[in-house]
């Protein structure tokens, strides 16, 4: 197999969108594809590490605190976590994320407190961890940037979808493949890595016109139940410890 019929073998394994949809997911080929499948899913984790699409966006219901345990484990498929809401009925509220820093500053103990109704998260290795300790298991809604799945199987179809980034998961795909001859092939693989780069370039230009990326300003409040204004130490709601007040 020349050059030209590797690059053409890899092309082939993508196939094209179900339907010539581009709203769809990319095909990816069959039985005979193992290699260039794994090809195509760690350039597809480059890409998320690089920018956290639209596409990858996902709300997580599955987790809930325990009872007096301050961390939740964060799940393995979570790339980056965007916003977090404690479900309580018409009590629920938005979590407020402070660092890690910020946190072991104010609260270098958190068990020294009782037990409450968590306002604060903060992210601690592969945990999660509430200010106050919860003193209940509430459902957590997380909204995250997920890793995409891993391509295997015949019918397997990739996580990204609208078409943004086709071009970057190809040019990818190709430059590994090229890359694991042990550098026989390092100008083609290089070539195929500036052109990735390009279209990655372009790809997050068109992904970042999406108003979701507008971030809430410090000190307003998207809840009315409980999440308390991050410059208004008086905002705190009754019943709830005062993470301005020390």
């Amino acid at each position: 197999m020349n050059r030209q019929e590797f690059e053409a073998e890899i092309r082939s394994a993508l196939g094209g969108r179900i339907s010539g949809d581009e709203t769809t997911q990319l095909q990816v080929g069959g039985a005979d594809y193992e290699l260039p499948r794994q090809w195509i899913t760690r350039g597809e984790r480059m890409i998320a590490r690089k920018h956290h699409f639209t596409d990858m966006i996902t709300t997580d219901t599955s987790l809930a605190t325990v009872t007096d345990t301050q961390t939740v484990a964060i799940p393995t498929s979570t790339n980056r976590t965007r916003s977090m809401r404690l479900i309580d009925g018409t009590q629920s509220r938005v979590l407020d994320f402070k660092p890690i820093e910020w946190v072991d500053r104010k609260y270098p103990n958190p068990t020294d407190d009782a037990s409450n109704k968590p306002c604060i998260y903060t992210i601690r290795g592969s945990n999660y961890e509430f200010i106050p300790v919860p003193d209940a298991a509430y459902t957590l809604y997380v909204d995250v940037w997920k890793w995409p799945v891993a391509i295997t199987g015949d019918s397997a179809v990739s996580d990204f979808g609208e078409g943004l980034v086709d071009d970057v998961i190809l040019h990818y795909a190709i430059a590994l493949g090229f890359s694991h001859y042990a550098g026989k092939y390092k100008e083609d693989a290089g070539f195929h890595w500036g052109l990735g780069n390009s279209f990655l370039l372009d790809a997050i230009a068109s992904d970042n016109y999406y108003p979701d990326y507008r971030t809430t300003p410090e000190g307003y409040s998207m809840s009315q139940k409980g999440l308390a204004n991050a410059l208004d130490p008086g905002s705190v709601p009754s019943g709830v410890v005062n993470p301005w007040g020390r």
